[in-house]
């Protein structure tokens, strides 16, 4: 069965679409939509929502069945994140074939499949010491760094503070942004983010809603936005600015949205289309 890279730029060519194209009216960077269809989304460094919020608009807009290829997805992620990292990676009962770990020491000397019990001494003496000696060293040398930097400081003055830290993969930086409609329509709006970037409902910002003509209206979102609404370019959504975002912090705490330092307007001639607050926007 064909990868899910291999279906996205199968179903991308049989509509005869160049990944520029596809870029341009998903409002997704092409390189972003070139790592997906290379099967490597590890070349998207950004948090594993927003892989997910990229691929579900990208099959979507290849006609695709845009749940069943993000599930796909999402098991891949989970196998290849915590699955068979552990020292030694399998566990023998010992003679021909026992396995040797990354830190050198004789897995089945220290585990057995038939007990499932540890012997610190077998530990010891398969290496173990060795492993701890190296553990505790480096913790020698990471209090030693830190009470030399706190040493430094100690005259009065404050130590430095990051002043671009971006917020982590599994907790993306909740914002404001602002909406404005040029006419009265009926507007949804999802939040790609799910807690976790596992499977679960999304957040509908707005569902549904009548929205006024020219009444900017401030909402509350955390990743990739996907539009509905009447299309021809007459909703715009304007973010807090890329600086803002990655400078904050605390991402339970939403990036307050100004007018003066606020992005581009993202905006789109289709009635189904994408806003990324971490992207500047190329307009149709």
């Amino acid at each position: 069965m064909a990868n899910i890279g291999e279906r996205l730029t199968e179903a991308r060519k049989n509509f005869g679409i160049d990944i520029r194209s596809a870029a341009e009216a998903t409002k997704i960077r092409s390189d972003f939509l070139a790592a997906l269809e290379e099967n490597k989304p590890e070349k998207i460094k950004l948090a594993d929502v927003y892989k997910v919020g990229f691929l579900r608009i990208y099959a979507k807009y290849l006609k695709l069945d845009a749940d069943r290829i993000v599930a796909e997805f999402r098991t891949n992620l989970s196998l290849h994140g915590g699955v068979g990292h552990r020292i030694g990676h399998r566990v023998h009962n010992g003679g021909e074939g026992a396995g040797t770990g990354a830190s050198g020491m004789d897995s089945s000397s220290v585990f057995s499949e038939r007990s499932g019990g540890f012997s610190l001494e077998k530990f010891l003496r398969s290496g173990g010491g060795r492993l701890l000696a190296w553990i505790a060293g480096a913790a020698v040398l990471i209090i030693g760094g830190a009470f030399a930097v706190l040493s430094f400081f100690d005259d009065g003055e404050e130590a430095p503070v990051a002043s671009a830290v971006a917020p982590s993969a599994a907790n993306p930086q909740s914002y404001e942004f602002q909406l404005i409609s040029k006419i009265p329509q009926r507007v949804t709006i999802t939040d790609c983010y799910v807690k976790g970037g596992g499977a679960g409902p999304r957040a509908k910002v707005l569902d549904n809603v009548q929205v006024s003509a020219n009444r900017p209206m401030i909402l509350r979102a955390r990743g990739v936005l996907e539009i509905q609404d009447s299309g021809n370019g007459n909703l715009e959504i304007r973010f807090p600015s890329r600086e803002a975002l990655l400078a904050s912090t605390n991402a339970n705490v939403p990036v307050k949205f100004k007018e003066e330092d606020a992005s581009t307007a993202f905006k789109h001639s289709a009635n189904y289309w994408t806003a990324d607050p971490l992207w500047s926007p190329v307009s149709e």
